[in-house]
């Protein structure tokens, strides 16, 4: 299975409203291996949960101090999911056990836009009050696309396979 823009979506949607970010920011840190858990190199899916622990703990610890400011929501967003993908370039041998055998990863390159793109989306559900679910499905459509255009190195001999 690819990653998808409806799992995505349903992830956010099915996330409990909280004050607390510590709270938050681990549900977020669950909804995000839930999507992720989905990719895939080629045909092959990722090995198991457990090899995400990486990633699990660079987003959690990346987002922790991001959200602590107010109205950064849009940027800790990206702060968790660049440390998201960092990890997962690190751990990508583990993530995908293909043959030929994983070397490493490009991340996507649409990464260092994400706060850019939440921005507007955040700002107008905070002004139209959009409803969870619309508000889940619009996150989603600008989040997802971003998420595209990863890359393995496999070998030998050295190919690349894209990360869907």
């Amino acid at each position: 299975m690819t990653l998808l823009q409806a799992r995505l979506s349903d992830l956010f949607k099915s996330l409990t409203p909280t004050t607390d970010y510590t709270v938050a920011a681990a549900r977020i840190v669950d909804g995000f291996e839930s999507y992720f858990v989905d990719a895939t190199v080629g045909a092959v899916g990722v090995a198991s949960i457990a090899a995400l622990a990486p990633c699990r703990a660079a987003m959690l610890a990346a987002l922790l101090p991001a959200m602590a400011p107010r109205n950064n929501a849009a940027g800790a967003f990206q702060t968790g999911i660049v440390a998201w993908w960092g990890a997962t370039a690190a751990a990508s041998a583990a993530i995908w056990i293909t043959v030929p055998v994983v070397l490493g990863a490009t991340l996507p390159p649409s990464l260092g836009t994400i706060a850019a793109a939440l921005a507007p989306v955040f700002a107008a559900n905070r002004t139209a009050q959009f409803s969870r679910p619309t508000a889940s499905d619009m996150i989603a459509a600008t989040l997802h696309p971003l998420m595209l255009g990863g890359f393995v190195s496999q070998g030998p001999p050295p190919t690349t396979t894209p990360i869907l």
